[in-house]
């Protein structure tokens, strides 16, 4: 079976190719599903690729059409693969989210859950170290995050949780935790507690992200969902500590050019292929992102700040099966891996609370980001427990951790203060008492037994908006 496709309807020339589709699933959120696309030219297959992580906003209905994503590529100019995850859906305690912000129903009362939510640390977590994964399987050269609206949000989200992993971040209509914005304006926020929220996102959250190489902030004056000001405050937050961060401004006669728009609803917030897809986004955002992306990072750069709150270890090198993988200067999606391998890498769902020790090899657990081991993996031996004094052993004194199983993002927590802002919401049972050790990854199809195969040929993305 061929590889590449023709693409549709296209005229830059590439090809889009789906290489993998998978669900994330935590103990403290929902199904949060994610499919890897493949997007260059002919001339550009033994390129290494750009990684770019895609996320949609939230009147988008999820995804990105492949002409978006060949209009993107195009203007990269690069061979690229696309990480293209979906907000995930509520969690069993009835959190809902905002990428990796959550909030209760009490939270989000007047729709002012992106004001009052907290940056939700398992999902974070859970979706970077699948990213981390696919750039060791694809080895990618540079990564980066985008989004559009609440996509814009969530690039934050990423960005800041995991500064070393980008080398861009690009928030388009974006907005913040918290808000500026008086309260006759925009949403309504009570004032001053929403600048209060606002400035502790900039003081926690924004130093972290200013560890990013660009920081590229795309929106308008005339945008009446999500704020300006705001924006600009982050811009001046980034640039005070010492961040290469941009805020490209979207002229107000452009801020409503998006088709399919009622005309008559006039909000200042429809410019995503403005900024994004079409040629006034060459000089308005690409050129600049591209020499980005030449530059190696700085000594400053590489110098990570320390987490606003504890995070999981993550993989220093690649799994031997992955879910695709690199040969001949290609990637190969799975119709051309071998049975083996494709009922290794999908064949089971994989819960490790009711999972014996012996979990399929590949990267159906690379893809949540786990530890591994110096040591071979053996089939069903237990890992010795870490030391007291190591990272995860000072969380897990004594405790012996399963071979070839979720170890570091398994590892307990202790439960918020209960006058904490979390433990005030969760006081009782530890708030990921075991982290993602219930973690599941399962696919969009329905379970195949080991060493079948249930794998159907990458199938066209249909067309919608992308915001």
């Amino acid at each position: 079976m061929a590889l590449w496709s023709d693409p549709l309807g296209s005229s830059s020339g590439s090809f889009v190719t789906s290489l993998s589709s998978f669900v994330l699933q935590g103990e403290g959120f929902g199904k949060s599903a994610c499919t890897i696309y493949e997007v260059c030219d002919v001339a550009q297959r033994g390129e290494a690729p750009y990684l770019f992580v895609w996320l949609h906003g939230a009147d988008g209905g999820g995804g990105i059409p492949e002409k978006d994503m060949q209009a993107m590529q195009r203007r990269l100019g690069r061979r690229t693969v696309f990480f293209v995850p979906m907000n995930p859906s509520a969690a069993s305690d009835g959190l809902r989210f905002f990428w990796g912000v959550s909030y209760t129903k009490k939270q989000n009362k007047n729709a002012l859950g992106f004001v009052f939510g907290e940056f939700h640390q398992e999902y974070l977590d859970a979706l970077t170290g699948a990213v981390r994964q696919a750039k060791l399987e694809v080895n990618a050269s540079r990564v980066l995050v985008g989004g559009y609206s609440m996509g814009g949000f969530g690039a934050y989200q990423l960005g800041s949780h995991a500064p070393d992993l980008f080398h861009a971040v690009i928030s388009a209509a974006g907005y913040g935790l918290g808000t500026l914005e008086p309260p006759n304006a925009g949403f309504g926020a009570p004032q001053p507690e929403s600048s209060d929220i606002f400035q502790a996102f900039l003081d926690q959250h924004v130093p972290r992200l200013a560890q990013v190489p660009g920081v590229f902030v795309v929106h308008s004056p005339a945008d009446s969902i999500s704020s300006f000001n705001d924006a600009a405050a982050i811009v001046g937050a980034l640039q005070a500590h010492g961040g290469n961060a941009e805020l490209l401004i979207v002229s107000e006669d452009a801020a409503n050019t998006d088709p399919n728009r009622k005309k008559k609803q006039k909000l200042g917030h429809s410019y995503f292929n403005y900024a994004l897809l079409h040629d006034t986004s060459e000089v308005l955002l690409y050129a600049q992102l591209r020499r980005v992306l030449e530059e190696e990072r700085s000594e400053a750069q590489c110098r990570v700040l320390p987490p606003p709150f504890e995070m999981s270890a993550f993989p220093s090198e690649p799994m031997p099966q992955p879910f695709f993988r690199v040969e001949g200067g290609r990637t190969l999606g799975l119709s051309e891996q071998t049975a083996e391998e494709a009922s290794l890498n999908w064949g089971t769902v994989i819960d490790l609370e009711n999972t014996p020790p012996v979990v399929p090899r590949g990267s159906i657990r690379a893809a949540l980001g786990t530890a591994w081991s110096n040591a071979p993996a053996v089939p069903g031996s237990a890992r010795p427990p870490e030391p007291a004094g190591s990272p995860t052993g000072a969380r897990r004194a004594g405790t012996p951790a399963r071979s070839n199983a979720l170890a570091v993002l398994g590892s307990a927590r202790p439960p918020e203060p209960a006058g904490s802002p979390t433990g005030a919401r969760r006081a009782g049972p530890p708030r990921g008492s075991v982290g993602l050790a219930s973690a599941t990854l399962a696919r969009e199809t329905s379970r195949s037994p080991r060493g079948s195969v249930n794998w159907a040929p990458p199938t066209a993305l249909t067309a919608s908006e992308s915001n």
